[in-house]
């Protein structure tokens, strides 16, 4: 069955969203300990937080490469996308060689995309250190979510929030306006 049958009513789903905790994530190869798992779940939207995580792709596991990223996560939307009304929103973390733990959520799934999508449920955010969410800024631009075949990139206005190269080995992170991120 799907969420509206497991789910009887809001109070019993406002009560699975407060406990949403590391039962949430499939952990193999996650980069999050159980403390960072519970604050990054409530920063995605309450409507997603009943859902399960599942680990689409790992540099680790599948390689560091932006079009295994793509074609993983297209046959995961593919996948789940022929039910009536599922959505496939994505949450891309990044550890940094300076042992920082990055990352945004995005309210589709990656793919290979010339044109900006997402909408306003997408953010931007660090955990590692110090940390911090950064929403969509109402009076900004809606450039999300960018997937060309050299790069993936999340916000526009003022530079991306964060960029990745198409090797997921070179990637940055800038003062961007869509998410008021520093």
């Amino acid at each position: 069955g799907g969420v509206a049958e497991e789910v009887k009513t809001v109070q019993e789903a406002l009560e699975l969203m407060r406990y949403a905790t590391i039962s949430n994530f499939d952990t193999q190869g996650c980069i999050l300990d159980q403390d960072e798992q519970t604050l990054i779940w409530q920063w995605i939207p309450a409507r997603h937080r009943v859902k399960q995580a599942v680990l689409v792709y790992s540099g680790t596991k599948h390689g560091y490469n932006l079009h295994t990223l793509y074609r993983l996560s297209e046959e995961m939307r593919e996948k789940h996308e022929r039910r009536k009304g599922f959505e496939s929103p994505s949450l891309l973390l990044v550890k940094t060689a300076k042992k920082e733990v990055i990352g945004s959520y995005t309210s589709a799934s990656w793919r290979h995309h010339d044109r900006y999508s997402g909408n306003g449920e997408c953010n931007v955010f660090r955990l590692r250190p110090r940390p911090r969410c950064h929403r969509w800024v109402p009076s900004k631009d809606t450039l999300m979510m960018l997937g060309t075949s050299r790069s993936m990139s999340v916000g526009a206005e003022g530079g991306p929030a964060l960029w990745l190269d198409d090797e997921l080995q070179l990637g940055s992170t800038s003062e961007c306006e869509t998410f008021g991120s520093p």
